[in-house]
Order: C-alpha cells, then structure tokens, then sequence
C-alpha cells in the first residue's frame, strides 16, 4: 500500500497507468487496493490479490496444552502487539482501558513491541498516571518471534486499533493473524478492510467502529464469557488454517502462474 502511494505522489499517472496496462498480472497485497487502484486509474487487467498476511504453520500447528495459560486466574490480560506511537494512537487502548476497569478491577494490558519516539512513549506513560492505570499497564519491548506465543497464549484478548487513514485501510494487519493463530479472541476496527472480513468469517472476535466504547464493550463481553471466548478462539484457529496459509496462498499463485505459462506456450 506505500508503494502505491508513493508511486501516485511521484509518478506521473500516465506511466502508473502504461505500466499496469504491460502487466500480465497484478498482485495487490489485499483485494482491496486491487479494486482501489482499479477504481482511480479504470483499467481492468488479470488480478491476483497476495494477501500480505496469513497465518503459518509455526503458530497454527503449535500445541496450546503444551502453554500454562492459566498460570494467573485472577488476572484478566488483553494485548497488543506492535509499535506505540501517534500514527497508532495507541492512547486510544489506554482510554479503553479505563472503560474496562470501571467494570473488571483486575485487568492488565499488555503492550509487546517498541516505541516509535520517546517523546509519545513519555506522553503515553503521563496519560496511564493520570488515569491511574500504572499499576494495570505493562511494557514488553521487542522480543524474538519464537518468544512471542509463550506470552501470548496467557492472555485473553487480542487487540488491533488501525486508524483508518487511507494507507491503512487497505493495509492487512499482521498482529491479527498472530492473536487469531493462537486461538486467541480479537477486537478490531472494522474500518480496515481485511481485518474486519478475517475477524467476521472466522467468528474469532469482534470488528467494531473505531470507538472507544464499543471497543470496550466487546472486551469486556469476551472476559466475563470466557467459555464462549475459547470456543470463538478454536474456531478462528481452524478457519485460518483452512482459509488463510501461506501454504495456500502459494499453491493458488502457483496455479496462477502455472495456467499463464501454458496460456503462452498455446498461443
């Protein structure tokens, strides 16, 4: 999505448009900036969407019972994964937060990632004190990917707040498909596209507006209905892996790729 835009910003349309007319396929990272790019230039040439991400068989086929998940039973936890920064608004989940504690006293949210400049991290943590959330936030900066399910699998909601900016919207979120491969429940913004449809057909969360209530609401829905929860979290486990693997994404671009060549040889 980037790349479209800076080829928009600093390309002249006539030669984004002459070179998308040369191409034998187009391979979009979401069928949505397929239809978006489409949309502004109208030419219509053979598609093939590679969605940018997918689950993979390292988390899918990872046995959960092998995970103390419930080492701490009187502590709700909720997760993000990813950069703190302003473009991610991630004072956004601490107003959440506050929503939730209103309610469930012991919650702790986890943030597992870096920040994108000390100066937001600082107002980021000011905010936490003001709210007097200190005590329910918890900072994990960068870690191996292989570390990554060992925490994950102790919480209990997965969370991807994506400002719906344009370069977003068509954008395919990869903390998603990290909650949704450990079977964990998710709450996100329906604004992005892919996320919402994922979240939705897998029946492993929730995709609501981008509001900090009804982000809230759903949390709170998943932590005092734990049993449902786990079976939304099965579920989307098993519809990635039938749906949404790299595996298949390779095998149907394989095809594509297979049925052009023969197309060339015939002609």
């Amino acid at each position: 999505s980037y790349l479209y835009y800076l080829i928009k910003l600093k390309t002249h349309k006539f030669c984004f448009n002459n070179m998308l007319r040369k191409s034998d396929i187009f391979c979009p990272i979401t069928e949505y900036l397929s239809e978006k790019i489409f949309k502004d230039n109208g030419i219509e040439i053979d598609s093939f969407p590679i969605n940018q991400n997918a689950t993979n068989l390292y988390l899918n086929n990872m046995v959960l019972s092998n995970y103390n998940k419930l080492t701490d039973r009187k502590m709700k936890r909720i997760v993000y994964v990813g950069a703190r920064s302003k473009l991610r608004d991630s004072i956004f989940l601490i107003e959440v937060l506050k929503l939730i504690k209103s309610q469930i006293k012991n919650v702790e949210l986890l943030f597992i990632g870096w920040a994108a400049s000390s100066k937001y991290n600082d107002e980021l943590i000011n905010h936490i004190k003001e709210l007097k959330l200190t005590h329910n936030v918890r900072f994990i900066g960068k870690m191996p990917y292989s570390e990554l399910p060992r925490l994950l699998v102790k919480c209990d909601v997965g969370l991807s707040n994506v400002p719906s900016f344009p370069y977003f919207l068509i954008s395919s979120p990869t903390k998603i498909f990290n909650y949704l491969s450990l079977g964990i429940p998710t709450v996100a913004n329906k604004e992005i596209y892919d996320q919402k449809n994922v979240i939705e057909q897998s029946g492993g969360g929730f995709a609501v507006e981008y509001d900090v209530k009804k982000f809230a609401d759903s949390i709170i829905w998943l932590l005092e209905n734990p049993q449902k929860a786990e079976i939304m979290g099965e579920k989307s486990r098993e519809w990635l892996k039938k749906n949404r693997s790299y595996e298949l994404l390779a095998s149907g671009l394989t095809r594509k790729y297979n049925s052009m060549v023969k197309k060339t040889i015939n002609e």
